[in-house]
């Protein structure tokens, strides 16, 4: 029995592909590719795609960075080098088997910057998944805690935390095809300094799942939560999603997630509509193709009193080239639109993210890959604060012990 994933927020990721690991501001939410890599890699739901036992690996970067800390008006290079180990631990039975599993991986990542040491730091990424698979009952248990101190879509600057987040699900295969699971856990941003806002999320979920074939998944989802920011009154949440995982041909698949979120807020209320989409497709060996997108609204740590909606587009191309050459581009773009939902003052900001990226890729055996990038990134905001331009030239190697 396959558990449904918690749609409540995007959970951003503490290596991305390619990247130093520096300014991340936009990758954990547009790298749809890096992302769905590593929730492969971890196996947190337990789906057989890591062998049981221990991995090891190891990536290296080095990037020279002309706006390290984002500046409009004073932008600042450096080089920079990132080491993240990846170690990742697995027992239990494969995907379909019954009885107790446990998933674990920590991703530390050593951050040093050559002229401007005093910014230098270890961001820390932990994840944990235990449950047990019976005939008709699955119990599962996730939970993370990362401490980072990259830029985030709301601060635009470098800022240190610990996110973390807490989640049990029960599913219950009630028929042949049919399946309900209900779902409840608590999330949140803790932030070093004053200047921001802490936030926490609770929410109960309930969803009724259908197989309608072996190639397409239905699921219903009915969450009810509670956001809490320091500051500014809770804001209670009631989202209801239509969700189909659909793979029309073995090359091509399809994750949709469409649905309406009402909030209640200190100044009213509103309902908005909720996205998350995912298309890959890989027309012949050696290609491969994605485009995602989401659409949410999420409570400002950075302003009091306010929400950002959030709407992105992403796109990526692969290619083989022979002889262990492989050649990749990603683009895509954001739009980050703050609201006014508690105490007065306007909410004006408008962030607008276009980037772009390509990169070549050699592979040396089956353990070891070297990559060159490019990453160029335009931040358009209305408020000077927070716009940017960034270029990224680098080089990365990737190793499986």
């Amino acid at each position: 029995m396959r558990l449904l994933p918690v749609l409540w927020a995007a959970t951003p990721t503490a290596a991305q592909e390619y990247h130093s690991i520096v300014n991340a501001r936009e990758l954990p939410r547009m790298d749809a590719r890096a992302q769905a890599a590593r929730a492969a890699w971890l196996d947190l739901e337990g789906d057989g795609k890591i062998k049981p036992g221990a991995d090891i690996r190891l990536a290296v970067s080095a990037v020279h960075d002309d706006n390290i800390f984002l500046s409009a008006d004073h932008p600042m290079s450096d080089a920079v080098l990132a080491v993240v180990p990846h170690l990742a631990y697995a027992t239990g039975p494969g995907a379909g088997s019954e009885g107790a599993y446990i998933r674990a991986a920590y991703l530390p990542a050593l951050v040093i910057y050559q002229e401007n040491s005093g910014s230098n730091r270890v961001d820390h990424d932990l994840q944990l998944a235990a449950g047990w698979r019976g005939k008709a009952i699955t119990l599962a248990y996730e939970g993370g805690l990362r401490r980072l101190g990259d830029a985030t879509a709301d601060t635009g600057a470098p800022a240190d935390r610990y996110e973390y987040r807490n989640i049990a699900r029960v599913a219950w295969q009630a028929r042949e095809k049919f399946a309900l699971e209900t779902a409840a856990g608590i999330s949140g941003t803790l932030y070093d300094s004053n200047a921001y806002f802490d936030t926490r999320q609770l929410f109960g979920e309930a969803s009724l799942i259908h197989e309608y074939s072996p190639k397409t998944r239905i699921a219903l989802v009915y969450l009810i939560g509670r956001e809490q920011v320091d500051g500014s009154g809770d804001q209670s949440v009631q989202r209801l999603l239509a969700r189909i995982a659909w793979q029309p041909r073995e090359k091509i698949s399809v994750d949709l997630a469409a649905g309406i979120e009402h909030r209640k807020y200190d100044l009213g209320s509103g309902t908005e509509p909720l996205l998350e989409a995912r298309v890959g497709w890989r027309p012949r060996d050696g290609t491969e193709f994605h485009v995602s997108g989401f659409l949410r609204e999420e409570a400002s740590g950075f302003y009091q009193g306010q929400n950002y909606q959030l709407a992105n587009v992403t796109a990526g191309l692969s290619q083989a080239l022979g002889r262990g050459w492989t050649a990749r581009i990603d683009g895509g773009c954001e739009r980050a639109s703050y609201v006014r939902v508690s105490g007065g003052g306007p909410a004006e900001r408008v962030d607008r993210i276009l980037f772009i990226q390509p990169a070549l890729e050699y592979a040396v055996g089956d353990s070891l890959r070297i990559g060159l990038f490019h990453r160029f990134s335009d931040n358009s905001s209305n408020d000077d604060d927070f716009g940017y331009k960034n270029h990224q030239t680098g080089v990365r190697l990737d190793y499986n012990f």
